[in-house]
């Protein structure tokens, strides 16, 4: 699933700058990246973001489903 289809931005208010795979970091990733297990993302945003990311990541899959 892609950054897009996922909404990140609309469910998060964090914008993605950077996603760190197997050691190498893509900068400006776009809504087309696909989301891979053991990514890092790089995030900006307000301090609403240590929570929401956080929260929309990690918590039940299918609150998240698209």
């Amino acid at each position: 699933m892609t950054s897009g289809e996922t909404k990140f931005w609309q469910h998060t208010g964090a914008t993605i700058v950077g996603v760190k795979r197997n050691g190498e970091l893509m900068i400006s990733p776009g809504p087309y990246i696909e989301f891979m297990e053991n990514d890092i993302l790089l995030v900006v945003g307000d301090s609403s973001i240590h929570h929401s990311v956080p929260s929309f990541l990690y918590e039940d899959d299918t609150k998240n489903d698209v």
